[in-house]
C-alpha cells in the first residue's frame, strides 16, 4: 500500500474515532458557562465544567513552570515526565519533574493522588487558577486522562512539534470527569491494511489524547498474518 492511501486511510479512521467519542459523550452534562462566553473545545465533554464567571482570567505557562508530584511513585514520575515532554517541542520549556509536599507555589503546575469516592479510578479533577493548575485522582489512570484535557486547553500551536513564539494562557476554570463507560475501546485492523511500528504507535496516542482505553489489534485474518513466528 501506498503512503497516500496509508495516510487516506489514518484520516478517516481517526474521524470515526471522533464521531464515535462525540457521540459517547453525549449524555447528563453539568456545564455552566456565561452565555457570551464560549465553550472549551474538550473531546469527549466532561461530566462538570464550571467556569470562571470573571471570564477574563488566565493562567499561563512559563519558562519558569515546573511539574509537581506529591507522591514518590514511578507511575506518577511517568506520568509527569509524560507532560513535560508533551509541552516541551511546541513551548521551549525545560518543565522539570520535582516532588513536593510544600503549598501552592505560583506559575506551576500539580498532579496529586487523592482518596476520593466520587472519582472512579480514572477520574480526575482539574482545576486552573491564574496562579496555579492542578489535577487531582485517585489513580495515575486519571492523572494521566487529565493531562489529555489539559493539553486540549491550550492554544492549538501546543502541538506543533516547533517552537512557537506566543502565549501560553489558558482559562480559568473546574472541570470533574471521569468515564461514562468503563471499556473503551477501537480497532486497528493490520491483517488487511498493514501498517508499520510508527504508525501503529500514533494511532496509541490518538486513542490515548481521546481517553479509548482499550487498543484492539486485528492482527490475522485470510489476507495476512502479522505476527512473526520463524518456526
Amino acid at each position: 500500500m501506498n503512503t497516500f492511501k496509508i495516510r487516506a486511510l489514518f484520516r478517516g479512521t481517526v474521524l470515526i474515532v471522533i464521531l464515535i467519542l462525540i457521540l459517547s459523550s453525549c449524555g447528563t452534562k453539568k456545564i455552566i458557562v456565561k452565555e457570551s462566553e464560549p465553550a472549551l473545545p474538550l473531546i469527549p465533554i466532561p461530566a462538570e465544567v464550571i467556569y470562571d464567571m470573571a471570564g477574563d482570567s488566565f493562567f499561563t505557562l512559563t519558562n519558569n513552570s515546573n511539574i509537581y508530584i506529591t507522591e514518590d511513585d514511578y507511575e506518577i514520575k511517568g506520568v509527569g515526565k509524560y507532560l513535560a515532554d508533551k509541552l516541551k517541542p511546541s513551548t521551549g520549556y525545560d518543565l522539570k519533574v520535582l516532588l513536593s509536599n510544600k503549598e501552592n507555589e505560583k506559575g506551576n503546575i500539580y498532579l496529586r493522588i487523592v482518596d476520593d469516592n466520587n472519582l472512579v479510578d480514572e477520574g480526575y479533577k482539574l482545576t486552573v487558577t491564574k496562579d496555579i493548575v492542578n489535577i487531582e485522582a485517585n489513580k495515575p489512570a486519571g492523572i494521566f486522562y487529565g493531562i489529555q484535557t489539559l493539553r486540549q486547553m491550550f492554544p492549538d500551536e501546543i502541538e506543533k512539534t516547533n517552537v512557537q513564539n506566543i502565549n501560553w494562557r489558558i482559562r480559568t476554570v473546574s472541570i470533574k470527569d471521569y468515564p461514562r463507560y468503563k471499556w473503551r475501546g477501537a480497532m486497528l485492523d493490520v491483517a488487511r491494511h498493514f501498517f508499520g511500528v510508527k504508525e501503529v504507535k500514533h494511532y496509541i496516542d490518538i486513542l490515548s489524547f481521546y481517553k479509548i482505553n482499550v487498543f484492539h489489534l486485528h492482527l490475522t485474518d485470510d489476507q495476512g498474518w502479522r505476527i512473526e513466528i520463524k518456526s
